[in-house]
C-alpha cells in the first residue's frame, strides 16, 4: 500500500511595526544649583516627564520654609502634547536679616494629580537648598571723636544694632574716666522691633575742679 502526502507551500507572515515599551513613567527632574542667597541669588529647577501621560499631570511643590526661600511658581501641568518639553521655576533666596548663618530649606513635591494612573500619586524626591546667609551681629556706633568741656557742657552719639535679633539685647556703656565724663545711660536695650533704630546717648563732661588741661577718655560697651 502507497501512501501520498501532498505539501502546500505556506506565505509567511511578517510582523511589522512592534514596539515594545519598556519606558517606565517618572518625573525627572533638575536643579541648576542648590544654593541660594540673601541677596537675591536663586536657583531654577527644571522638570518633564519621562513617558507621554495619558491625561494631563499635575505637580505641585512648595517651600519648607519661606523665611529662606521662595518659589516663582506653585505647579506645573504636563499634557500628552508636552510631556517632553522641560518647564522651569525659580527658588529664590529671602534676606531675613538675622545673622543665622547658612540655612538649609526643602522644595517639597507633592504626589502627582492626573487620571493616568501610572503617574497619579507617584511622589517624586523632594530638593534640598541652603540659603546662603549675608549678615554680620554687630552694634552701629555713629559719631565719634566728640568733645565735651568741664563746664555744663554734652555731645551725642547714636548705637543700634546691624542686624535683627531673635531676642533682646541689652548693650552696655561706660565711661573709662567719670572723673572726665559721663553718658547719660548705663545700657541700652534692643528688641526684635527697635533693633533697626538710633537710640540717643549723651556724653556730659565733668568739673574735676583741677588744672589738669585737656584729658582724653574713652566711651566703652564691656559686654552684650
Amino acid at each position: 500500500i502507497a501512501y501520498t502526502t501532498t505539501l502546500q507551500e505556506l506565505t509567511p507572515i511578517i510582523l511589522t511595526n512592534i514596539t515594545i515599551d519598556n519606558i517606565a513613567p517618572a518625573v525627572i527632574i533638575s536643579s541648576n544649583t542648590n544654593t541660594t542667597t540673601e541677596l537675591g541669588g536663586s536657583a531654577i529647577v527644571s522638570m518633564k516627564l519621562q513617558k507621554k501621560p495619558t491625561s494631563d499631570v499635575v505637580i505641585s511643590f512648595a517651600s519648607d520654609n519661606t523665611n529662606e526661600g521662595t518659589l516663582s511658581k506653585n505647579s506645573l501641568t504636563f499634557t500628552s502634547l508636552n510631556w517632553y518639553i522641560l518647564q522651569t521655576f525659580n527658588v529664590i533666596g529671602v534676606n531675613e536679616l538675622i545673622d543665622d548663618d547658612n540655612k538649609n530649606y526643602s522644595v517639597v513635591v507633592n504626589p502627582l494629580v492626573s487620571s493616568d494612573n501610572a503617574y497619579n500619586n507617584m511622589n517624586p524626591n523632594d530638593l534640598t537648598f541652603t540659603n546662603q546667609d549675608n549678615d554680620t551681629a554687630a552694634v552701629i556706633i555713629t559719631g565719634s571723636n566728640l568733645v565735651v568741656a568741664e563746664i555744663l557742657s554734652s555731645s551725642q552719639f547714636q548705637i543700634r544694632l546691624a542686624t535683627e535679633p531673635t531676642s533682646n539685647v541689652t548693650v552696655n556703656i561706660t565711661s573709662s574716666d567719670t572723673s572726665e565724663g559721663t553718658v547719660s545711660v548705663a545700657s541700652v536695650l534692643f528688641t526684635p522691633l527697635n533693633w533697626m533704630t538710633d537710640v540717643p546717648v549723651t556724653v556730659l563732661g565733668v568739673d574735676d575742679l583741677l588744672s589738669d588741661g585737656d584729658v582724653n577718655f574713652s566711651i566703652t560697651f564691656p559686654s552684650i
